[in-house]
């Protein structure tokens, strides 16, 4: 399981770009949070115009701040669709 966020919203010039930040509070808050509760659950890789967050030890914790970083996008989404891409791609678990 994994999160991707890369590039830039451009809806705006760069420092006045409210989806852009908008986006970046929510996934800098989230890589946080999975930092500080669940330090040993994923890989948190961080930079600018890119963050992911790639789960090693998944739990019912970790799927709650997971599904809230992906309603809150979709919030984001809703009210600037024409800025903000969400893709969702489902791979089967390898046993």
């Amino acid at each position: 399981m994994q999160l991707q966020v890369s590039g830039h919203a451009g809806s705006n010039e760069p420092g006045q770009d409210l989806v852009c930040a908008g986006v970046s509070a929510i996934v800098t808050g989230a890589l946080n949070a999975i930092a500080e509760i669940l330090p040993q659950a994923c890989e948190l890789i961080c930079r600018v115009g890119y963050a992911e967050i790639s789960v090693k030890e998944n739990s019912e914790e970790l799927q709650t701040v997971l599904k809230t970083v992906m309603y809150q996008l979709l919030t984001v989404k809703q009210e600037y669709p024409k800025y903000l891409k969400l893709i969702e791609e489902f791979q089967e678990a390898k046993l």
